[in-house]
């Protein structure tokens, strides 16, 4: 069975967005690329909503609301963003601390949020930027940090969470022209920074890219279309977890192939910057031989949905032994002695939870996922494209 990921057509959702937030900033920036992800289309419609008026709707996009709270606040006015209840569960407390150091007032809301601003403020010291919870609240401040007609500084305060897209978020800017001085923990951004380039070309989203991937590396093969071993994101070190466990994986120009080898090994992997892909991988890991452990990533807990608790019920469901712990899982991989069975999973209205589903029906189970159009969020040919091809 063979699988094609067609990456020109799936560009990253993470980076998409961060593009956005820079071209409403600079209208004549060309965005080269494209995504029918509910993600990216939520961004669209609040960035259009911060430059031309109107409430501002964010959906259950976590990295919209983060990141446009903070370029709302760049303008002057009174912001109404409208979310879903459950995305307001999720933490969203430092927006707070770190807009009312901007001289920004921000009021959490049930449903969303209140903003009122008169323009960022310079602070008298360097900010205080939490990471503890997430990374999207430091890349959020930094890619609106654009044009200040004061110099930026603020420290990053906690243990680093999902610093690889943080990593991602500075690279990014940086290419773009943004002049951004880091010493340690220490982050400065001289006033009057502007962009350097007016076309940027969007990569294919690697988040989506593993999960088919893997049913290459479970089913049969699977090309990766437009892969680039460069690429700025956290989650495209799936490739060196593939081989790891035994996959056979070949870059042939923007073509990578994989693999299914004779058999998956078990394996240790520490997702402290790569936390997406831990559902998927949990599932490739009930076929493979041994026992893995996923782990680096307490922050799972506060995604879409529990996405520890939520893959320990799947794999449970699917007859495998797992040990769920603080940061990850111990998971007994059976190999080939994996017995398909009827079950129903209900994703949680997690996206990757229902791709991680979908694997396992693939090697037979029978699986009712409750919510499959969840996969909307970021891949919405997922379905279609774990079809297959003859």
């Amino acid at each position: 069975m063979k699988f094609i990921f067609d990456g020109p057509k799936n560009a990253s959702k993470s980076l998409y967005n961060r593009a956005l937030i820079v071209q409403s900033l600079f209208p004549q920036l060309m965005l080269i690329g494209h995504s029918t992800s509910d993600d990216v289309k939520n961004m669209k419609s609040a960035v259009h909503a911060v430059t031309h008026g109107g409430e501002v709707p964010c959906g259950a996009a976590g990295t919209v609301f983060r990141f446009i709270a903070l370029r709302c606040a760049r303008n002057e006015g009174v912001f109404r963003l409208t979310a879903t209840e459950r995305l307001m569960q999720r933490p969203q407390e430092d927006l707070v601390i770190i807009l009312e150091q901007l001289g920004v007032r921000c009021e959490l809301l049930p449903n969303g949020a209140l903003i009122q601003s008169e323009g960022w403020k310079k602070s008298l010291r360097p900010l205080q930027i939490p990471r503890a919870a997430s990374s999207q609240f430091a890349s959020g401040l930094l890619l609106s940090a654009w044009s200040l007609p004061f110099n930026l500084e603020f420290d990053l305060v906690g243990a680093a969470v999902s610093d690889g897209y943080w990593q991602m978020t500075l690279q990014f800017v940086q290419e773009m022209g943004m002049n951004v001085q880091v010493e340690g923990d220490r982050v400065n951004v001289p006033k009057q920074q502007s962009l350097k380039k007016l076309e940027y070309q969007l990569e294919p989203d690697m988040s989506s890219a593993f999960a088919i991937a893997a049913a290459g590396a479970l089913m049969g093969e699977a090309e990766i279309l437009g892969y680039s071993e460069f690429s700025a994101q956290p989650d495209s070190t799936f490739v060196e977890i593939l081989k790891s466990m035994g996959a056979q994986c070949a870059q042939d120009g923007s073509i990578l192939t994989v693999r299914k080898p004779d058999r998956l090994k078990g394996r240790q992997v520490d997702l402290a910057d790569r936390p997406d892909l831990f559902p998927v991988l949990a599932v490739l890991a009930a076929f493979a031989e041994g026992v893995t452990e996923l782990s680096g990533a307490p922050h799972l807990i506060s995604k879409e949905s529990n996405r520890i608790e939520k893959t320990s019920e799947l794999l449970t469901l699917m007859g495998v032994e797992n040990h769920p712990h603080e940061t990850g899982m111990l998971i007994h991989g059976l190999g080939s002695n994996v017995k398909p069975r009827s079950i129903i999973f209900d994703p949680d209205k997690d996206h990757r939870m229902a791709m991680a589903a979908g694997l396992a029906r693939l090697k037979g189970f029978q699986i009712e996922i409750s919510d499959e159009a969840a996969v909307d969020k970021s891949f919405p040919d997922f379905w279609k494209t774990l079809r297959g091809v003859s």
